[in-house]
This record gives C-alpha cells, structure tokens and sequence, in this order.
C-alpha cells in the first residue's frame, strides 16, 4: 500500500489519466503549452481557472512545483517591485533559486541560494509551540507582524508564501483565524498572499484545494505534484491584475516542457476526477476515519503523541518521555510499516513525525487495512 505518495492523488495508473493520455499520444508526442497551442493544454488552464480558489486567473504552466512556486516568487516581486519574501520554519516550496530560498526546511535551508530577501518565521505548531502559548496561531500572527516591522524595510514585503498544511514540517494543521490574519497581513502591507497548494492541492486535504479549509482567497497559488497523476505537470494561477503584465514570453522560469501536452492530457483526467467522480468527498470521508483510528492509536500507545491531519495527508508523531522527539522510533515505525507492506517517509522539523498520505481514491476497506497494519508495525515498535 502506497502510503508515501506525492504525485499520485488518484493512485497508480488510474483510468481517466490512462484514457486522457492515450488519446493524446495517438496525436502527439511533442509541443509544450509555452509555444504552441494545443487542445490538450488548453482545455486543462480552462479547468484550472473554472475551478480555482480564486476569481478568473490566469494560467502559467510550469513542469515541476519547484519551478511554480519560483515563478510565483518572481512573479509577486515583478508585480509589487519589492524584493522581500516571508515564508515559514519547516517550509518546503522546492529546489530551485528562490523557491529553494524560501523553504528553511532542515537540510535545505543551508543549502545555496541565501538572499538577504527572505525572512522567516515559525509555523503554528499547537504540540510544540516556540511561544509556550496554547493560542499558536495568534502568537505567530503577532510575530510575522514584528518581524515585518523590524527584518523587512518599510514597504519591502512583496509577499507572503505558505502552505495551507505544512508537509515537511511535520504535518502541522493551522486554523482557518490564522490565514484570515495572514489575508490581513498582506492586504495591510499592499504585497500578496501565495499559497504553496503543489502537496496539499488536487483533493488531498478533503476540499479541491488545500486553502479552501481556511475561507480566504489568495491572490497567486501554485499547484503541481498530484495534478499531473504521475506526469511531470505544475502551474501557477495568479490574480488577473497580478499577472496579465507578466512578460511571460520572456520565460521566467517556465522551461521547454511546460504544459506538456502529455502531461497536460494527464492533468485533464485528474481534473475529471476530481470534479466529476466524489473522489474530494472520498478523501474527506475516508481521512476521517483514517485520522480517528490514528487518534485511537496515541491513546494507547504511549510513543505517539499525537495524529493530525486533513483528509489524506496525515502525520503521528513519534516521542519519548515528555514529548522529547523520538526520531530513531518514527524511523523504525517506517521500517515496520515497510516489512508489512506500507510505504510512508518521515518528516518534521524534528524528523519525527510519519507521515501516512494515501491517494484521495483509498477505499474505506483500505483504510481499515492500513489502519491494522500501522497498529502492528506500533506493537513492532512497542517491543523494541
């Protein structure tokens, strides 16, 4: 059972892709959505746009989230002629040039590019907070305004990037009270709010897109991973008066196969399913049991402190005594897990938390599978 999955929201060859994609092939191989017009890409932005989180964007293709989440950088600097950019502790919004810059994930955030530009705080963290206080998402409200005020000169802030639910982070969960403050923040500041939706988008967290949880809208979102049912695909969408002045011909960061047609035809099968097939209802129904059994587990096994999540992107973590983060036994969790035939990865700011995200297709007869699985690979662990 894959339970690690990042770029398979509807699962392993499933149909609609399947079908999308052959009829496809019997048409092309080549073109991308950047330089030549096609009925494929074409009809896949109609569906981004119809089905956004915002009012009427516009559509730019990208091939990986890494490369989104770069464009919608520049993008917002382009738009507000500002340099700076917030993001959060734990954040992963990808591997190149400013994305890279602006995920202080461990491992990543010493890794190169540093700029001057990028600013950090923590995330809502309700088990750990750094501010010792049981209201997180106020308390780091407050300080993302401090630092505003105090790191970012006077008008500098070209925006904010977050994450509707924080993945690599440890699969943190904020309120819906926080990205309203965020909305404040920017609307405050006349910079923009980005979404990072490239993990939690195409129906994981329950809803179509992971930020439709919190009743804002953002002005840019970048979106990739799970939309392209396996295929390289990722794009971004961005308030019209945010990018219609894009030089977008110029490039920026869209490469040679951005909106591939191929992938573009998987994406259109993605879409179908999600619109048309209660696959979103499906992740919401079956995450809610998933999360429940999970809860069950921390109740009696003293090593998890704690199951969270939205749909199916969920998260235990994994303590000793007085909640000290125990990483060695998330680790061996995952060993566990992997000799009875689940696979799930570790994350965390403190690489303690397992991460259990299944494709929003998993049955509810799955999801009692796994859940007596993951129980065995806990008494695995509970002997050690």
């Amino acid at each position: 059972m894959d339970f690690s999955g990042a770029a398979t929201s509807l699962g392993h060859r499933h149909p609609r892709v399947l079908e999308w994609v052959s009829r496809a092939l019997e048409e092309f191989t080549g073109f991308t959505g950047l330089v030549a017009d096609n009925p494929y890409t074409r009809r896949l932005a109609s569906m981004l746009v119809s089905h956004a989180p915002m009012r009427s964007p516009l559509v730019a293709f990208a091939s990986t989230g890494s490369e989104a989440c770069d464009f919608a950088i520049q993008l917002a600097r382009y738009y507000t002629r500002r340099t700076y950019v917030l993001s959060f502790i734990g954040a992963y919004h990808g591997l190149t040039g400013t994305a890279l810059a602006s995920s202080p994930s461990h491992g990543i955030r010493f890794s190169p590019p540093h700029t001057v530009d990028a600013v950090y705080s923590p995330y809502p963290y309700s088990l750990r907070c750094p501010f010792k206080t049981n209201d997180c998402d106020n308390a780091v409200l407050d300080y993302v305004r401090l630092l505003i005020k105090e790191a970012v000169p006077r008008g500098g802030l070209a925006g904010i990037i977050v994450e509707p639910l924080q993945s690599h982070g440890g699969i943190l969960v904020p309120g819906a009270e926080f990205f309203k403050g965020l909305r404040e923040i920017v609307d405050n500041e006349a910079s923009l709010l980005i979404v990072d939706e490239v993990y939690t988008g195409a129906g994981r967290t329950g809803r179509l897109w992971g930020i439709e949880n919190h009743d804002i809208e953002p002005d840019v979102v970048c979106v990739g991973k799970g939309i392209g049912g396996g295929f390289p695909l990722a794009a971004v969408l961005a308030r019209k008066d945010v990018g219609e002045n894009w030089p977008l011909p110029s490039g920026g960061s869209l490469g040679t196969y951005a909106g591939h047609v191929i992938s573009a035809a998987a994406g259109i099968g993605v879409m179908e399913a999600l619109i048309n097939d209660g696959v979103v209802d499906n992740a919401r129904s079956v995450g809610s049991r998933l999360l429940s059994g999970l809860r069950d587990l921390s109740d009696r096994f003293e090593f998890i402190a704690e199951a969270r999540g939205k749909g199916v992107v969920l998260g235990i973590e994994v303590t000793l005594e007085d909640l000290k983060p125990w990483s060695r036994g998330a680790s061996n969790i995952i060993n566990a897990l992997r000799e009875l035939g689940l696979l799930a990865i570790k994350v965390g700011i403190y690489d303690n938390v397992v991460k259990l995200t299944p494709p929003a297709t998993l049955s509810h007869d799955e999801a009692e599978e796994a859940l007596s699985i993951i129980e065995e690979a806990a008494r695995m662990v509970g002997k050690t």
